[in-house]
């Protein structure tokens, strides 16, 4: 029985010998530099290229990799096993003769691979976080390009390491999501920007019968685009608008985002509302801007109204609307008077609309302004 034992660890040892994972595993004296370097080199980096998006061990910051666990949990599946059978054997023995210290030493070594084979896959979260200049340029001059969207792969995790966790990646549901919108809406018919716009309201309403209500003027989406790229701020009816829309325009442009209720009185002017008395204000204050602002309408058709007369009484337009104020009451009539404006414009008609689906819609032309997405596939 202890010549078996032996064998059983001999083979053991071979197994673990023998693992080939595809990602590439930090040496000793490499893991204590990151520790070592890491938090220093960040604040200086940051000094010259903005804040950082920073990954570290035991501090992941907004994402974790998929790649690394997934290798390791398939890698070492034969030592689960191994391991399992050597434990198995050893109760056995047990049972019948008493066992040396190092024996139960080894056993001990045993059960700790054990334990580590049931680390379960690390699941990767969305990942929007774009690098700062200097680490993007840093790293890619020295590693070479990094896709800006799709889902980090073996290969890049070994050639590029902690500064994945800078780039921006599309996690594997919201990819799959989108595969399935396509197949689901069929062909369109509709241009690339267009066709990220409905896909994304698609994506965050869960209702593919958006496409029959969604209004493109000609060239609006490239309008916006190009006013976004250049700077335009992003005005917004309220702030549930404005705090969907903050984090992919911090992470993509930098663009500045604005409510109009920071320019709204406490209390609702008599017959008006909050919203409309501070759309009057903020376009005076924003309208002057150049490029002028995006504005987002997804809740108040009364702001929606006052814009429009502002800008028939003579005020400089938007670079983009994107009205679909949500409800009974106003709605239909604010769209009506959208439509004929004249002005650059996405709307979705009927009474549907909403702080998501407008958000959805404006980030669908960061996340283009960023990082253009890849050619259109079922």
């Amino acid at each position: 029985d202890g010549i078996r034992l032996h064998l059983e660890a001999q083979g053991l040892g071979r197994a673990l010998h023998q693992l080939a994972l595809a990602v590439a595993i930090p040496g000793r004296w490499q893991r204590e530099a990151l520790f070592v370097i890491e938090p220093a080199f960040d604040p200086f980096l940051q000094g010259f290229g903005g804040a950082q998006a920073t990954i570290g061990f035991g501090r992941v910051h907004q994402h974790q990799v998929a790649a690394v666990g997934d290798e390791l949990e398939g890698g070492l599946k034969p030592v689960s096993q191994l391991t399992g059978a050597a434990i198995a054997e050893r109760t056995a023995l047990q049972q019948h003769q008493p066992f040396a210290r190092g024996e139960g030493r080894g056993t001990g070594l045993l059960e700790g691979l054990q334990g580590l084979t049931s680390i379960g896959p690390i699941q990767a979260a969305e990942v929007e976080a774009a690098p700062a200049g200097v680490d993007n340029l840093a790293d890619q001059g020295i590693d070479g390009p990094v896709p800006r969207s799709g889902v980090i792969t073996p290969e890049q995790m070994d050639r590029h390491g902690l500064m994945m966790a800078w780039m921006a990646q599309d996690h594997p549901i919201f990819t799959e999501s989108i595969r399935r919108i396509r197949a689901a809406l069929g062909e369109t018919g509709l241009p690339p920007l267009q066709q990220q716009v409905l896909e994304r309201l698609v994506h965050s309403s869960g209702d593919l019968s958006l496409g029959t209500l969604l209004r493109f003027s000609e060239g609006a989406c490239e309008q916006g685009l190009a006013a976004l790229k250049q700077g335009a701020p992003i005005l917004t009816d309220t702030a549930m608008a404005a705090a969907a829309v903050a984090p992919m325009a911090q992470r993509t442009l930098g663009s500045a985002v604005h409510t109009v209720l920071e320019w709204a009185p406490e209390a609702a002017p008599a017959g008006s509302t909050r919203t409309a008395a501070g759309m009057e204000q903020a376009w005076r204050s924003l309208a002057a801007a150049s490029p002028a602002p995006v504005v987002l309408i997804g809740s108040a058709p009364t702001a929606l109204e006052v814009l429009l007369q502002q800008v028939a009484a003579g005020a400089p337009a938007p670079s983009l609307v994107i009205g679909m104020p949500v409800g009974f009451v106003g709605v239909a009539e604010s769209k009506k008077h959208l439509a004929a404006s004249g002005l650059a414009q996405i709307r979705l008609e009927s009474s549907r609309g909403g702080a998501g689906l407008v958000a959805a819609a404006v980030n669908a032309l960061l996340r283009a302004a960023a990082a253009p997405a890849p050619p259109l596939s079922s």
